[in-house]
């Protein structure tokens, strides 16, 4: 439900909540996937799919993208450790 409201806030934005060789279809259309660090992410960038990676509280050093010029990452700093 959360996923569908955020959704219909964002003209032309789309949820995926697929089995995961459908979500590698989907994915390897899209013009671009932002996400946070979760395995959709890896799969975006196996199938070379532009990729906005929202990283917070993990972070992007240790958990990837590891050089992939699909991806750009925002690292934000957790506001607590460990949360």
């Amino acid at each position: 439900e959360l996923v569908e409201m955020i959704c219909r806030q964002i003209e032309g934005a789309q949820a995926v909540i697929e089995p995961l060789g459908t979500l590698a279809g989907i994915l390897e259309r899209v013009s671009l996937f932002i996400t946070n660090d979760t395995g959709p992410l890896h799969l975006a960038l196996a199938m070379k799919t532009p990729t906005l990676a929202l990283f917070t509280p993990t972070d992007a050093a240790i958990c990837g993208p590891y050089h992939n010029e699909q991806a750009q990452v925002i690292q934000a700093k957790p506001t607590c450790f460990p949360c």
